[in-house]
This record gives structure tokens, sequence and C-alpha cells, in this order.
């Protein structure tokens, strides 16, 4: 695949050269075909970070592809711009200027992970700085996803702005004084109940909270997109035994995170705060469950050495997480009760560890097809059962 590709399933970015001369402008065009043949149904974005230069010959090219579909021109500098301006095309084109630009050179690293790494820019502020294969599409959500969770009461840290950091992108956020929940629970004896506490008195308060569906995605949209994608991996009755879990849960339009773990939740002045917002949506709680039944308890299965390296914690320790959660989330000491919905969701982290490659594109095609195998042999034998059996 062209380096300049950035594929994600809701859009496919191609960055742009520093320079699109008379002589350049036919490998620019080629580039441009390939991507509107490539894009599909979903969104075309054209990113003009590096572009300082465009002869008529280039803005013809960008002429000719808008009128075989539309697409975004983003991150373009004053001068592009007013010259996109002054012959009419941002009449045309949806046209999005440069964003602003920060320095992180000697600002102390405070976090780093798959996604990025987090600068600290003052005593208020720090910056988020994703690597450069995260498209500006899916950084601007995490941004409006944030603000509207903070607007919602959720407790969050607040997000400013996306900015422009070493031809990187990124969210200025405010500076947290303040410790990750794995932090708190590895190695504690002593608290590890009353953090526990904490722990699912915070689930419990964003599936009590309403979304802003105006700004939020359906949780249930997502879950039945990614299992569209998943053809090539699942046959056509496996796809339809994965939407019925999908339409076994009632709607709602209360918030779900959709990462919910100890490495997500931070605690400041004795308050809990959530942080990594971008997969914020609404609907089922069993949606946010989903996915922390994946991280706390279906990896703890088939794979206890990653849980410290993903989650902070080892896998004792998780498992011990997992349990006090659904004990305090559910009001219930009851063992056989616990067991029950213990296996229920453990069924619906299996079916978001089954659409983990639509989530990951890159991922090796030997995961992808061991994934597949377990599911066969772990999940979709047992789903015709479990449409009935929702505890919410």
């Amino acid at each position: 695949m062209n380096e300049r590709f950035i594929e994600t399933e809701k859009e496919l970015t191609l960055i742009l050269p520093e320079r699109i001369d008379t002589l350049a402008a036919l490998s620019f065009e080629e580039e441009v075909n390939a991507a509107l043949e490539k894009k599909e149904r979903r969104e075309l974005v054209m990113d003009a970070r590096h572009l300082v230069y465009i002869a008529s010959m280039g803005l013809r090219v960008l002429f000719a592809a808008r009128k075989k579909a539309p697409f975004k021109l983003v991150n373009v500098n004053p001068e592009i711009y007013s010259l996109l301006h002054t012959v009419g095309f941002d009449s045309v084109i949806d046209v999005e200027k440069a964003l602003r630009k920060i320095d992180t050179e000697g600002c102390p690293v405070i976090g780093a992970g798959i996604n990025g790494t987090v600068y600290r820019l003052n005593d208020d502020l720090i910056a988020k700085v994703y690597n450069d294969k995260i498209p500006l599409g899916m950084i601007k959500n995490e941004c409006s996803c944030a603000k509207a969770a903070f607007l919602s009461g959720l407790p969050t840290a607040i997000s400013y702005e996306t900015v422009i950091c070493n031809e990187s992108y990124g969210i200025v956020f405010e500076m947290l004084d303040a410790r990750t929940f794995a932090e708190k629970f590895h190695g504690n004896a002593t608290d590890f109940d009353r953090y526990a506490t904490m722990y699912s008195e915070t689930l419990k308060h964003i599936h009590n909270t309403e979304a802003d569906t105006s700004v939020l995605p359906s949780a249930a949209d997502k879950y039945n997109r990614w299992i569209d994608m998943m053809g090539e991996v699942y046959t056509e009755r496996e796809r339809e035994l994965l939407h019925r879990m999908v339409k076994a849960l009632p709607a709602r339009t209360t918030t779900i995170h959709g990462d919910f773990h100890p490495k997500n939740l931070m605690i400041q002045n004795n308050e809990p705060l959530l942080i990594d917002m971008a997969d914020v949506s609404y609907g089922h709680p069993m949606f946010d469950f989903a996915c922390t039944a994946m991280t706390h308890r279906h990896y703890t299965s088939i794979s206890p050495e990653t849980t410290n390296f993903f989650l902070g914690v080892d896998a004792a320790e998780i498992t011990r997480i997992w349990w006090k959660l659904l004990e305090n989330y559910f009001g219930t000491t009851d063992q056989e009760k616990l067991k029950e919905i213990d296996a229920l969701l453990l069924k619906y982290g299996q079916m978001r560890y089954a659409l983990q490659p639509a989530l990951l594109p890159q991922t090796p095609a030997e995961m992808v097809q061991a994934t597949a195998k377990y599911c066969r042999e772990h999940l979709f034998p047992y789903i015709e059962n479990i449409g009935e059996k929702v505890f919410f």
C-alpha cells in the first residue's frame, strides 16, 4: 500500500507531498485516482500538512477529483488557502485551514503508548501527540467526544483543542495531578476494596449518564459496522450470529466509554477522572462490558502474561478487580448469580475479541486466523441460547 495512505473504517486519508509542480502533477493524479477507487463508502480526506506549493496542473487534478466524488482538504497553510480561495476552489471543495502548531522540544515526556506520547507543556497543560498513522479525523473525533462527555457531567479531563506538533497531530488537555487506578491497585492490598468500589461506581455513573446523541455515535451501529467488515474472516452465517448478539441488547441512549480499564481511569483529589475518550458512544451497557470482559476476563485466560503491559496490573489482580466489579455493579454476592453473569459477559467479551481484526487492520494474517479459529470453537456454538440473558 502507498505509504501516504492512512486507512480507518470511516476514512481514507491521502497525505499530500510537499510540492505538486507541473512535473509531479501526473503522479499526483495517479495517487488521487487510486484513492478514489480505494475509498469505497468511506470519506476521502486529503491532508495538506506538508504541502507548500501546488501548480495549476495540481489544482486541475483536485477539481477533476471533486467531479468524481466529494472530499475534504485539511490542514491547509495560509498561502495555499489564499490561493484556493482566489480561484474559488473553497466554494466547491471542503477546505480546512491548518491547525495551530505547538513545539514539544524540551518538554518532559509523562506517558507513552501504542498510539502516541504525552508531553507536559507547562504546569496547566499537557499534549497527547499521536503517531503519524493516526488520521486527523480520528483525533478530532476524540476531542469532540471528550468535550461532549465532560459537558454531560462525566468526570473527565478538559480537552482544549486539536493541534499539530512535529508533523504529527495531537490534543491539548488540562494537566492532571493524578495517578491511574492501575497504580492504585497494583500491589495495594490495604486499599484494594475501596478503589474497587470507586472503579465500579464510576462505570455505573457512566451508564446512568444520558449521552448527547447528536455528537456521540451509536455503539450498536459501530458494532454492526465492524461485523460487516469481517466478510473475509467469517462466513455469512457467523456474521449473522454476531449481529444477533448486538440485536439482543435493548436500545439505550446512555453513555458508553468503550475502553474502560484501570489505566484509563485516574484519581485526583480522591475523585475519579476518565481519560482516553476516543471510543465514547451511546447504547446498552453491555457494549462497555464487552470490551471490559475482553481485557479483564478473556485475555487473562488466553494470554495472562500480557495483562501487566496492557492494563498495568497482573493477571491475579485484574481477576480480583473483575469479580469485585461484578459484585458492586450488580449488587449481589450470590456466587451462582455472579457466575451466570460472568458467563454471559465473557461471551460478549469474546464477541468483541472476534471483531479485533476490523479495528486493527494491520493484524498479521496468522493472528486473524487464530482469532477466527478460537471463536469457531468457543463462541459461535453458544450464541443460539444467548438472546434472552440480559441482566441490565
